[in-house]
């Protein structure tokens, strides 16, 4: 693991939100890029949730930072509910995989995807 000085110093002093897979139970990382290559910053959580609205909630309820995706975050963005923080060093976009039993009935909201 990098140390990365500077920009990150003043987010290490704060308290997050971690966010824990349900399937796993593996505590997902906090990841940045910087000049490139992809850093993992040790953050204090206060707590950790399994569930991406309550992930948000927490951050909206002020108990810590959270790192998720734009889509998720983009209306509280825009209504200025949460404000972005370290613009500079966005993390790569994670992988999402959609599968589906080809002989199964196929949901609208996969349909988007094929």
């Amino acid at each position: 693991m990098a140390i990365i000085p500077g920009a990150f110093t003043p987010i290490r002093d704060n308290m997050c939100v971690d966010y824990r897979g349900s399937k796993t139970g593996r505590v997902r990382s906090w990841e940045f890029v910087v000049d490139g290559e992809t850093k993992t910053i040790p953050l204090k959580a206060i707590l950790a949730v399994n569930d991406a609205d309550s992930y948000v909630e927490c951050e909206l309820a002020g108990l810590g930072l959270i790192q998720a995706s734009s889509y998720t975050l983009s209306s509280y963005l825009e209504n200025g509910a949460l404000k972005e923080v370290l613009q500079a060093y966005p993390s790569y976009p994670r992988v999402v995989l959609i599968l589906y039993a080809a002989n199964w009935h196929q949901p609208r909201r996969v349909k988007v995807f094929t």
